[in-house]
């Protein structure tokens, strides 16, 4: 019985001492691996050209685990001295042969086998071997404003902003609106008032005319970023359209009236991302009005009317909201 027990094994490993590229080499692996002269052969295609080898002797053993792996130990030491080893673990014997070859190629030629080669990375130890073969899975979406690279999304700004040349003198007033955000691209609608504003033939208690405006309006925004993760630009363009009520003041019988405002306008921004959500936005604004009416207090005449060009500055906030849909930072 024991006898048969050692025929067995005999039967299912060999030992041989090959020659590869003149460094000679005692391999042992089970017989239904690569033979001698496909492992020269090999080696031979991964050193084209032969360089002698003194001093360095190397050993290779291969064996079959039970869960189906193959391992592979190579031994080496030069001129007697220390000795090295690396152990590597693959699906077939060809893989991990392959492996002892390659770093064998490395011994002779003096290079580095340490793990952080790519090639020779040992794999982390799994509980189904199987998995080892299975793309990887892609990463989790994130879930943040759109500042964070998410393709698209919802936004609430609200600001303050200040006026010349629509109204008379510089007018402060109250924006707010809502964006819709799609990758680099935003597309704003937007509310605005103005505290009334005087437009008098002298001062104190002289007659004039006192004017209240509001408006609302969509611009198309392309951002661009400037500096950094939370610095951005962008360019806007739009139209606004709303009402001017123009009331008579320091006069015996004021009456009210009413004209269309309509303006095109365009305004470069400057924003700072503060975190994931939250933006603060500077903004210039220029305005061509389309309709410029006379604004008069019967018997004085005209007291105003808007410049062709007018000029506004904005200061405000923005609150983003994502979908988590994830793409270009916009």
């Amino acid at each position: 019985m024991l006898l048969a027990i050692v025929v067995g094994l005999a039967q299912n490993a060999s030992a041989a001492t090959l020659n590869l590229g003149g460094l000679a080499v005692s391999w042992e692996a089970p017989l239904a691996c690569p033979d001698r002269a496909a492992l020269e052969a090999d080696f031979q295609r991964l050193n084209p050209t032969s360089e002698a080898t003194t001093g360095l002797e190397a050993a290779v053993q291969i064996s079959e685990g039970d869960s189906g792996r193959w391992s592979v130990t190579i031994s080496w030491s030069r001129n007697a001295g220390t000795p090295h080893s690396r152990s590597l673990d693959g699906t077939s014997c060809a893989e991990v042969s392959e492996a002892a070859l390659l770093i064998l190629s490395l011994v002779r030629t003096g290079g580095s086998t340490e793990p952080q080669d790519p090639e020779f990375e040992e794999p982390e130890p799994s509980a189904e071997p199987e998995a080892q073969d299975d793309p990887p899975a892609p990463p989790a979406p994130r879930v943040a404003g759109p500042a964070t690279g998410d393709c698209c999304g919802l936004g609430l700004m609200a600001g303050a902003l200040v006026e010349h040349g629509g109204l008379p003198g510089i007018v402060p007033g109250l924006r707010v609106g809502g964006s819709l955000h799609w990758r680099a691209l935003r597309l704003e609608s937007l509310a605005s008032i103005w505290i009334p504003s005087e437009a008098k033939l002298g001062e104190n208690s002289d007659p004039g005319v006192s004017i209240l405006r509001w408006t609302v309006g969509l611009a198309a925004c392309a951002d661009v970023q400037v500096a950094g993760e939370h610095v951005h630009a962008s360019l806007c363009a739009g139209a606004e359209i709303g009402d001017s009520r123009a009331t008579g003041v320091g006069v015996a019988n004021p009456s009210t009236a009413h004209s269309l405002w309509l303006a095109p306008h365009l305004s470069p921004q400057l924003q700072w991302d503060v975190s994931q959500q939250w933006q603060v936005l500077l903004a210039p604004e220029i305005l061509l009005p389309l309709r410029r009416p006379e604004f008069i207090v019967a018997p004085y005449g005209a007291l105003f009317q808007a410049d062709r060009v007018a000029f506004r500055g904005i200061l405000g906030v923005r609150r983003t909201f994502s979908n988590g849909l994830h793409g270009r930072r916009h």
